[in-house]
């Protein structure tokens, strides 16, 4: 009888150890309140499924990729316009991937509606480009500004750019140096006919008229106008002379 008792005693006792809190201890030994380090929220380790979720950790509130979406891409940065953050590129080479990239991020920041691109570049690509203008484009459709700012010298592809800002936000120093001519082409060892050139020719000035008129229908020149100032020559305009063709819409103070 004494054993069955004794065995009783030990497994109330047992029971009770064992619905016991298992936080629980002395109020002085008990140390400051736990913090968590990734959302400082007070509480005790149980706490932590608040936030925390089984089995990867993750904080229900960071989007995925988040860590990715935070990097500028290259050369970026990001500057005040009106009390609002912008973006800033500064164009040297005409790389459509580089400014598809910043759309890619303007995506990742639907609050960021101000795009700034700095151009300080002798040309590039057409089709590089043309692309770059249709990424413009399709930022300018989503509600973004592009502004374009030229303080040194922005050349063939890079006036094409410089054009093509949002209709007064187009900036100039009044000493930069702005330059459009026709296309050039231009292959090592070509053997062809005349039949070739010719096509070559038609070709050339298809591109030729596309992108004058681009430019014609942002500015105060007709296309006709820009073919004759263009003709076998490089039409350079400084920024004062650029605000007066209708390239740009402002100077720079």
């Amino acid at each position: 009888m004494k054993k069955i008792i004794c065995l009783l005693a030990v497994l109330v006792l047992a029971v009770g150890f064992a619905y016991a809190d298992p936080f629980m201890v002395d109020e002085e030994e008990k140390g400051p309140e736990p913090i968590c380090p990734v959302t400082k929220v007070m509480g005790e380790l149980r706490d932590c499924m608040e936030c925390h979720v089984a089995p990867t950790w993750a904080i229900k509130e960071v989007a995925p990729y988040a860590e990715m979406k935070e990097a500028l891409p290259a050369s970026c940065k990001i500057v005040d316009r009106g009390g609002k953050p912008a973006i800033q590129y500064f164009l040297t080479s005409i790389s459509a991937y580089n400014i598809s990239s910043v759309s890619d991020w303007l995506g990742w920041h639907p609050d960021i509606k101000h795009f700034v691109i700095e151009i300080q570049s002798p040309g590039g690509s057409l089709f590089d480009s043309q692309r770059i203008v249709g990424i413009i484009d399709d930022l300018k459709a989503k509600g973004v500004t592009i502004e374009t700012r030229v303080y040194g010298f922005a050349a063939s592809a890079g006036f094409y750019i410089a054009v093509n800002g949002s209709p007064g936000y187009r900036y100039a120093a009044p000493q930069s140096q702005l330059m459009w001519h026709e296309l050039i082409s231009f292959k090592m060892f070509d053997v062809s006919s005349p039949a070739d050139k010719e096509d070559e020719a038609d070709v050339l000035r298809h591109l030729q008229e596309t992108v004058n008129g681009r430019i014609a229908s942002v500015s105060n020149v007709t296309v006709e106008e820009l073919n004759k100032m263009v003709r076998k020559k490089e039409l350079w305009v400084n920024g004062q002379q650029a605000l007066e063709y209708g390239f740009i819409d402002h100077l720079t103070e």
